[in-house]
């Protein structure tokens, strides 16, 4: 789950952590340590560098693992696309033709099921 990022202007972005913690978003002192290892032990040069900023962001998951795309219930014209979790960003595309699909009315071109999902 750790990744190096090397920026056009010389910065490293080392990322991620996961963490249980609802809707808080701190940086926790455990997960920028075991950041910090991960980069100094992959590439032992940013020992010498120190931390620029640290950030939180919050990945939704669904109860069932799946994300949830469709109407919202009891409400005419609503609709919800959530609980991607740290996938949203590859799922994005997919997730753009099937809410296409289902907002015209038409058949979306993958089965979105949850059992399909998890069946898998």
């Amino acid at each position: 789950h750790s990744y190096l990022t090397p920026r056009p202007d010389g910065r490293t972005l080392v990322g991620s952590t996961l963490e249980d913690v609802g809707f808080n978003s701190d940086v926790t002192a455990v997960g920028l340590a075991e950041l910090t290892a991960f980069a100094i032990d992959l590439c032992p040069a940013l020992a010498d560098v120190s931390v620029e900023t640290s950030w939180a962001g919050l990945r939704p998951e669904s109860a069932a693992g799946t994300p949830h795309l469709g109407r919202l219930p009891g409400l005419e014209n609503a609709w919800i696309a959530a609980g991607h979790f740290r996938s949203g960003i590859q799922l994005a595309p997919a997730t753009a033709v099937v809410m296409r699909s289902l907002m015209l009315g038409q058949v979306p071109p993958v089965d979105i099921r949850a059992d399909q999902f998890l069946s898998g």
